[in-house]
């Protein structure tokens, strides 16, 4: 049965706090349904409860965009004396997406807000906002906030708003930089992660994120070297320390640190080729993964590959193979090898079919 949302909406002015509190929260559970209850549950904003204008909010914030006619009001309540309240404004603004571009501004005030719960609160809306409109008169308050908020939750959740700003937060490459440093673990992890997220113009950062390849944590690791890849060539210099974390004991940062060199091009194969010759197989296999994904930039690639496809190790001649069919008619020159490995088939089958792929793929073009 459909909810009488106008029913539920006459009910909001009773005189019962407790009513109206529990009146607001079934529309917000109703959500965009009980879109014609804006204007009313705007006024409710304004109620003499301060748990029934913290529930006003939140029902706003559950109707999300639909409720954009509310924004006015919802910052004017950035202001409101009880810290609750301030906080799930916040977040109501944030869930109203790029509509609340005009509220930018008044959130970026609240960073300081003697409250913590609001200072996290509001750097993330701003996130929210910034995926749908680009908030960049935001990054020069949310960088001064990670620099000297004494409060690690909300600096955590700063980096993760600049994070989500991508390119736009680029002035702040310096002070992401700094937190690279931090003892805590997550800050660090957080920190790497937004500077990925910017990109290219994180390379002011460089030397710092290629000290945390030799990270203690795994996933500071991982992150660095998305990162590093993520700058692309200007992070050439970091090849060789990249090239030694494919050595690493865990999976996904060597591969992370293969998809980081091979975003470098030919200078990557320059150092990963020494590895093919290395006792340990996934240090081959490794090897030939970021060989494969340099591709047609280095003269070197089918060559390389082409002498994999005759390794020990099973994995080694799959992963070879499978490069190889990357490359299409530029991998000509394996044909006869790769009619070797299908023709031995033997019980090396996925082997085999890997190569008979690649052979469809190099003809096919």
């Amino acid at each position: 049965m459909r909810p009488n949302v106008s029913r539920l909406t006459s009910l909001l002015t009773h005189e019962s706090q407790e009513v109206r509190r529990q009146v607001v929260a079934t529309l917000g559970r109703i959500g965009g349904e009980a879109a014609q209850a804006v204007p009313a549950l705007a006024r409710r904003l304004g109620d003499s409860s301060p748990d029934v204008r913290a529930q006003a909010a939140i029902a706003l914030g559950e109707i999300g965009p639909q409720a954009a006619s509310s924004i006015p009001v919802l910052m004017t309540r950035l202001e409101d004396p009880v810290a609750q309240v301030r906080t799930y404004v916040a977040w109501a603004l944030g869930r109203m997406g790029g509509g609340a571009t005009p509220a930018v501004s008044s959130l970026a005030r609240m960073l300081r807000d003697p409250d913590k719960l609001v200072r996290v609160t509001s750097a993330l809306a701003l996130e929210r906002i910034g995926k749908d409109h680009a908030v960049t008169d935001a990054v020069p308050a949310l960088t001064e906030c990670l620099t000297t908020d004494p409060d690690v939750g909300v600096r955590k959740a700063v980096i993760t708003a600049l994070g989500g700003l991508g390119e736009a937060a680029e002035p702040a490459v310096p002070a992401l930089a700094v937190a690279l440093d931090s003892a805590d673990e997550e800050v660090r992890e957080r920190a790497t992660w937004a500077l990925a997220s910017i990109g290219s113009g994180a390379s002011a950062a460089l030397d710092r994120l290629a000290l945390l390849l030799n990270d203690p944590s795994p996933d500071v690791r991982t992150q660095a070297a998305v990162a590093l890849g993520r700058i692309g060539p200007r992070a050439r210099s970091t090849a060789q320390q990249l090239t030694h974390l494919l050595r690493d004991d865990i999976f996904y940062v060597r591969q992370a640190a293969a998809t980081a060199l091979a975003e470098m091009g030919r200078c990557a194969v320059e150092h990963v080729a020494a590895l093919l010759s290395s006792a340990d197989p996934s240090h081959r296999e490794a090897a030939v993964s970021v060989i494969g994904r340099v591709g047609t930039r280095s003269p070197e690639t089918v060559p390389l590959l082409m002498a994999r496809l005759e390794d020990s190790d099973v994995f080694v001649r799959l992963r070879a193979s499978e490069c190889l069919g990357w490359l299409g008619s530029a991998a000509g020159a394996a044909t006869e090898a790769l009619e070797r490995l299908v023709a031995d088939a033997g019980d090396d089958d996925i082997v085999a079919d890997a190569a008979a792929q690649a052979l469809a793929s190099i003809r096919a073009e």
